[in-house]
């Protein structure tokens, strides 16, 4: 398994929206039966509100099931100023209108930025383009958004992405860390 912990963040989503949003994806997680409610919630093995349910497979590709026997195997509905981070994979975005990648220094700085105001912009040190940070797109970057959902060490079908991705959002992006 590449991703230990896959979040989809809805980068326009407001901080007023974000409570309904997730009450609307927990509701549709459990109704499906990919989630449930985790009966057996402790902070260190098991943290999360939700664990897998008995239709988890819908969303999980892992055929050994390693999510019902692994500890902090739940689903994290978060919401609030948050920076979505890939840690140990962390590589720049790249630059929507011209490919180059993010001057690492300038994309890091945007991080707090985002924490006392909107999305950032960020500029390309190439072509000079300046867009939101959120269409920079990358596989091992970070997003900022008020929304995400996370699967702590499950391996998420792809199917399963494009199923709940308008429910998270209309600007959802996906991060994918790996500790």
């Amino acid at each position: 398994m590449s991703d230990n912990f896959i979040t989809l963040v809805d980068l326009a989503v407001s901080e007023e929206e974000a409570p309904a949003r997730a009450a609307r994806v927990r509701q549709w997680l459990l109704d499906r039966g990919s989630a449930q409610v985790n009966s057996q919630r402790d902070k260190l093995m098991h943290p999360s509100e939700l664990a897998a349910g008995p239709q988890y497979r819908l969303a999980d590709e892992d055929p050994e099931g390693h999510i019902l026997t692994m500890s902090n195997c739940g689903i994290d509905l978060e919401v609030g100023r948050t920076v979505h981070h890939p840690m140990g994979n962390y590589t720049p975005p790249t630059c929507p209108e011209c490919g180059s990648d993010a001057d690492e220094d300038a994309h890091a700085a945007l991080a707090e930025v985002w924490f006392s105001g909107p999305e950032p912009t960020l500029q390309c040190v190439v072509c000079g383009v300046v867009t939101p940070l959120g269409d920079w797109p990358g596989r091992w970057t970070f997003y900022v958004a008020n929304f995400g959902v996370c699967f702590n060490n499950w391996n998420l079908r792809d199917e399963f992405i494009a199923d709940l991705s308008p429910l998270v959002g209309t600007r959802v992006r996906v991060v994918r860390t790996h500790l």
